[in-house]
């Protein structure tokens, strides 16, 4: 969690500081990043950042979690029916449209290839009800397949699209 500090800055500073951890952490993995780029792009003292976080892993959660809140956005919360498969992979569909004109692509493919695994990062909580657990997990490893493999595309919305057909 970044610190109050942080959270209470001006929204210019803040978004200054966001936009170099975006540049950063879109141009390697998070264990190859450095604090350097990043003080230097935001305009800020190296102490600074660290009064801001309490190392690059809380700047980096902090930054996928604020890029998760925009991607998620518009994402429909309703529950897994037969009329509303086609929803789920036209929802996913979209996102991989869009994501290849989002500044937020290169974040994401950087996620999906190095920084998932060596962050750790803990499953969906259990209390998530399985059929929404399923519809999730089958969207982001559509997301994830795509992103490592653009040229399956048509073959992996077509694969989500079964699947989730033979959920309902």
């Amino acid at each position: 969690m970044p610190s109050q500090t942080f959270m209470n800055l001006p929204a210019e500073k803040k978004a200054r500081i966001t936009q170099a951890l975006l540049n950063e952490y879109s141009r390697q993995p998070l264990a190859q990043a450095q604090v350097t780029p990043i003080v230097k792009d935001a305009q800020i003292a190296r102490g600074a950042f660290y009064k801001y976080f309490e190392d690059q892993k809380d700047a980096y959660n902090y930054l996928y979690q604020e890029v998760l809140k925009e991607v998620h956005n518009d994402t429909p919360r309703i529950m897994l029916t037969a009329d509303t498969v086609a929803l789920f992979v036209n929802q996913t569909a979209k996102f991989l449209s869009q994501a290849s004109n989002s500044q937020y692509r290169e974040l994401i493919k950087m996620h999906i290839i190095y920084n998932a695994a060596f962050l750790n990062q803990k499953p969906m909580p259990i209390e998530v009800p399985p059929k929404m657990w399923a519809v999730a997990s089958l969207c982001h490893q559509t997301i994830h397949d795509v992103f490592l493999n653009p040229e399956c595309q048509d073959a992996a919305l077509k694969r989500l699209q079964t699947s989730l057909e033979a959920l309902v």
